[in-house]
């Protein structure tokens, strides 16, 4: 292993473009570039005030369609369309706004980008706040109404509709029986609880095969679980995993 830099690390990306470019954070938004491949690292927070809430792991992610573009989340969204050289908030708080207590919260999690629209833009938050923009972040839309009030672990833009996405949640504090997997078909009006073979636990993360639009992914706290159905069934995917906590997937589409 190679350590390119430090803190309690989170999000890396490499620039599929241009390798020269990476970007590593450490926690509560310290966020660095590098531009000779991760040999050096600078600072790549220009524009990102410091009066916002910032999650430990604050999300950052690339636009799918540019990776020149990408997306950092504090309690508001900001965009940067020159690598990370800086940034400008494109929302207000995405969130319930500001709460007493020792922790940071109300803190956005989650970022997505449509493949097939730029413009259509999705965020996920810890205290259950989800918006949506089909202008490039001009306008968002709450569309959270009849989820429960979870942290959203993740938000997984529909592939083969702009219109769609699916989320993740944790919770188990109070035993509730709700699921922890939605899907919507219509930009956040209406949510489906997708739930029958899963167990009643956080999922930390779920991803779609963009290949085949009914297959998807989900990592929990038990394992990975996979559904060939667009989420109306699940089953354990068992042979070489075990039943340990699952945060994070990838799904190599050149396999």
């Amino acid at each position: 292993d190679l350590l390119i830099y430090g803190g309690d690390g989170f999000v890396v990306l490499i620039d599929p473009s241009d390798p020269s470019y990476v970007y590593a954070e450490f926690q509560y938004g310290g966020l660095s570039r590098s531009t000779n491949g991760g040999s050096t690292f600078g600072t790549a927070t220009s524009g990102i005030s410091f009066g916002d809430r910032f999650n430990w792991k604050c999300p950052l992610i690339m636009d799918p369609n540019t990776p020149s573009t990408l997306y950092f989340g504090t309690n508001r969204l900001y965009r940067s369309t020159d690598r990370a050289s800086s940034w400008t908030a494109i929302s207000d708080d995405l969130t319930k706004g500001d709460e007493p207590g020792n922790l940071a919260y109300n803190t956005l999690t989650t970022i997505a980008v449509s493949r097939l629209d730029p413009d259509v833009l999705w965020t996920g938050a810890d205290d259950g706040s989800i918006h949506f923009s089909d202008d490039g972040g001009t306008n968002w839309n709450k569309i959270d109404a009849g989820l429960p009030e979870r942290w959203v672990t993740n938000i997984e833009a529909d592939p083969n509709s702009a219109n769609g996405a699916i989320i993740s949640l944790s919770g188990f504090r109070w035993h509730e029986e709700e699921a922890h997997i939605y899907r919507t078909t219509d930009r956040g009006l209406t949510w489906e609880p997708l739930m029958e073979g899963l167990p009643n636990l956080p999922v930390n993360d779920v991803l779609f095969d963009p290949a085949d639009p009914d297959r998807i992914f989900a990592a929990t706290d038990a394992g990975v679980y996979t559904s060939s159905d667009a989420g109306s069934h699940w089953q354990n995917l068992y042979e070489g995993l075990p039943s340990v906590v699952v945060t994070d997937l990838a799904l190599d589409r050149k396999s």
